[in-house]
């Protein structure tokens, strides 16, 4: 019955129509299924609990919550009758992997915000439009100054201050990003037993809670290239630093290096998301 007022509805819209309760009227009390669910009553019950496009969002996300419900449901029916299945040649840890992957997958479904970003997609928000230095004019706040660079990941200045809304990072945290930053570029992998292992360094995952991984990807250029994050982010290079600053980037972008700032996340979010890179690219640390 919806599914055919659905296409009434697509009708009307192709044809350039006014969509309302009124022009649907005719179709309504000459349709058998809708007369017997109640007509144009029914119809106008319909109007009247209709939702507006600036909640579509929330809505949407409620739908989502409760289809992964219903899937929660179907798992755990399928795990019981599994367990209570009699299949010799299928052990118990088998179906314990099974139903794992199911959930795994469930809780992939339809992921919204969020996630882990390579260092590369960081570097790219971390910039603002090509622009070279020499004609860079700080006065005008309409042409921000930037760095030109041959590929998107390769242009590293963000102008002004950061408006992550986030406290900066300690030195004793920055220490320990720094280090796992260091294993990222030490990463190595080779061919051990027939599959590729990591053989130095690692591939990293970062959750980071404080800083946006923009600000992060800014204050390790700065590192890098022993150049101020301040004259970076307003675009304040001489040629020489400017040099400096693209020779690093261009290095740095193709990182095993994955940051995930989503801010208050949860420890079962961090352990799916951590499985799911660990999955995808692999994760050693």
């Amino acid at each position: 019955m919806h599914g055919k007022l659905y296409d009434s509805l697509g009708k009307l819209i192709e044809r350039g129509q006014v969509v309302s309760a009124v022009t649907l009227k005719t179709y309504v009390e000459q349709d058998e299924d809708m007369k017997a669910a109640g007509g144009a009553t029914y119809l106008a019950r319909l109007a009247a609990a209709s939702v507006h496009v600036i909640n579509a969002g929330d809505f949407g996300r409620t739908v989502h919550d409760l289809y992964l419900r219903r899937q929660l449901i179907d798992v755990g029916e399928g795990m019981v009758n599994d367990a209570f299945g009699s299949d010799v040649e299928e052990m118990a840890l088998q179906q314990i992997e099974v139903a794992e992957k199911k959930l795994y997958d469930l809780a992939s479904t339809g992921q919204i915000e969020g996630g882990f970003k390579p260092f590369r997609a960081a570097l790219t928000e971390a910039t603002v439009r090509p622009r070279p230095p020499t004609t860079a004019s700080a006065s005008s706040p309409a042409s921000p100054p930037g760095l030109p660079s041959s590929t998107p990941a390769g242009r590293l200045a963000q102008v002004g201050p950061h408006h992550s809304g986030r406290p900066a990072i300690d030195g004793q945290k920055l220490a320990r990003y720094q280090y796992r930053f260091n294993a990222a570029r030490a990463y190595r992998e080779d061919i051990v037993e027939g599959s590729p292992k990591t053989v130095d360094g690692a591939v990293v995952g970062f959750f980071s809670l404080e800083m946006s991984a923009e600000q992060l990807a800014t204050r390790m250029i700065s590192e890098q290239a022993e150049i101020p994050s301040e004259k970076i982010r307003k675009g304040e290079l001489i040629s020489a630093d400017f040099d400096r600053v693209l020779s690093v980037s261009h290095e740095l972008e193709h990182l095993n290096f994955f940051i995930d700032d989503t801010p208050a996340l949860s420890i079962a979010a961090l352990r799916t998301r951590a499985r799911r890179l660990k999955r995808t690219h692999g994760l050693d640390c």
